[in-house]
């Protein structure tokens, strides 16, 4: 929205419609405020929204990933890449192009044949190790929260499209 007093009526009148079925919010939080006692607790902090991070005070979010601190002499495996491959949440399909990369040399690691803690050799080893590098690298990353332009949804209509398989 455009204003903050905008955002504290549409935030009342949602809490209105959302109370009358049973419905209780915890509590708004608001990136831009003009009540400065707000602005003064939020803004200096992230706050966990949907299993991800949002920096209030730059409007960012970010994914909550587990740094996994690997070297070349760690023991890799079936269990451990798998392990680290699923400890990245991405509900939004943020990081996809990294994670698809990793789920489809884990395919490859299937046509091995090794068992789950058999070590991996030499070769998929590097391979691993730099995968998880990037797998690491994804804390650093951050997105805007707002991807339409403002302004936008006033003169055109938003479309949301859905594929989905049977």
């Amino acid at each position: 929205v455009e204003t903050s007093a905008r955002a504290a009526q549409l935030s009342a009148e949602i809490d209105e419609i959302l109370n009358r079925h049973g419905f209780t919010i915890k509590k708004w939080i608001f990136n831009k405020t003009s009540d400065p006692k707000q602005a003064e607790n939020e803004l200096i902090c992230k706050e966990k929204v949907l299993g991800l991070l949002w920096d209030v005070q730059s409007d960012e979010i970010s994914l909550k990933c587990e740094k996994t601190p690997l070297d070349l002499s760690s023991v890799f495996t079936k269990r451990t890449v798998l392990s680290r491959i699923n400890s990245v949440f991405d509900p939004l399909g943020l990081v996809a192009a990294v994670l698809i990369r990793a789920k489809i040399g884990l395919q490859d690691l299937w046509k091995t044949k090794l068992d789950w803690d058999d070590p991996l050799p030499e070769s998929d080893r590097k391979k691993w190790k730099r995968l998880i590098d990037e797998l690491n690298e994804l804390r650093d990353v951050t997105f805007p929260r707002c991807v339409t332009p403002l302004g936008h949804l006033q003169s055109d209509k938003p479309m949301l499209c859905i594929f989905a398989d049977a």
